[in-house]
């Protein structure tokens, strides 16, 4: 449909075309969304960025981060990175929680787990000792 465009494409009201010359210097065209955007729907509206805690996939959906990982402010928020070694985070989550001194991360990393009794962790620690 005319001014409707599918998921994943926006609107560029200026866009670098084969076409352009002085007496038609500026072109509108159907381009794919911008790095780290999404739309998942037909229309006119802007892509738009992800909720904190999920990543884009294709330009038409956002996904969540798998737990003990978080969207990289590094990579544009398009990829999900591990939490830090000491740090978890669960499905979704936008940022990674430091366990507390007698906590460890659980493998998969996303949530604090107490100590065994008669062993001990330092914040911030990967492991019970």
């Amino acid at each position: 449909e005319h001014g409707l465009w599918p998921p994943g494409q926006r609107l560029d009201r200026d866009a670098q075309v084969d076409m352009r010359s002085k007496k038609y210097p500026k072109w509108e065209a159907c381009v794919p969304c911008q790095s780290g955007k999404v739309k998942n729907h037909s229309g006119i509206e802007e892509c738009s960025t992800c909720p904190g805690g999920y990543i884009p996939l294709n330009g038409t959906s956002c996904v969540a981060c798998e737990a003990g990982t978080t969207p990289s402010p590094d990579h544009n928020n398009e990829i999900c990175m591990p939490c830090p070694i000491g740090s978890v985070a669960g499905s979704g989550n936008a940022s990674c929680t430091p366990c507390e001194a007698g906590e460890a991360p659980s493998e998969d990393r996303s949530l604090c787990i107490l100590c065994a009794s008669g062993s001990v962790a330092r914040p911030r620690s990967g492991k019970c000792r």
